[in-house]
């Protein structure tokens, strides 16, 4: 799975934007979904899997907001996760996530605040990097385990062949998508 690609569409699905910062996370998420279609268009396949990712995303809040975090913290947290305890350089991490330097900077400061994260350093070049704290550890699992059981739950109801299908299908709607 492309990891980058993954916190990308993360933080798109959550409706991330700094404009945003003022408004709750579940106003956040259901400011880009409209619940009120007219039947036809909320019969179509393309209506019911944007429905899908909305309802998807909003349980993906839930830990979120348990753990005192704003929409799209977890994919700061889960980048820095997949990384050694070094921790990432800041670029790195930006590339990862998406994020603008300056949007990027401001989520860090907010996660140091909360005890998630702590700047440091790397190398003999003084790079700037972030990596976890115990808490933020601790965050980071809790995400995880919630994205895993909720992708069992969805998934569970497939046999195997047809999980196959849909995985090929969803990358296959990603690559259509992103032309």
């Amino acid at each position: 799975m492309n990891t980058k690609r993954l916190y990308t569409a993360l933080n798109l699905a959550a409706g991330v934007n700094d404009r945003f910062r003022s408004t709750s996370t579940a106003d956040l998420a259901g400011a880009y979904f409209v619940s009120q279609m007219p039947k036809r268009t909320a019969k179509t396949d393309l209506y019911r899997l944007i429905e899908a990712g909305y309802l998807a995303r909003q349980s993906l809040l839930e830990p979120l907001s348990r753990l005192g975090l704003a929409a799209g913290d977890d994919a700061v947290l889960l980048c820095l996760a997949e990384g050694d305890d070094a921790g990432l350089a800041i670029s790195e991490l930006a590339s990862a996530t998406g994020y603008g330097d300056a949007a990027l900077v401001e989520r860090l400061e907010r996660l140091a605040e909360f005890d998630q994260i702590e700047r440091c350093v790397f190398g003999p070049d003084l790079t700037p990097a972030a990596r976890l704290t115990e808490n933020g550890r601790e965050s980071a699992d809790i995400i995880i385990a919630h994205w895993h059981r909720l992708d069992d739950a969805l998934m569970d109801e497939l046999k195997p062949s047809a999980r196959k299908r849909m995985r090929k299908m969803l990358k296959r709607f990603v690559a259509l998508l992103s032309l």
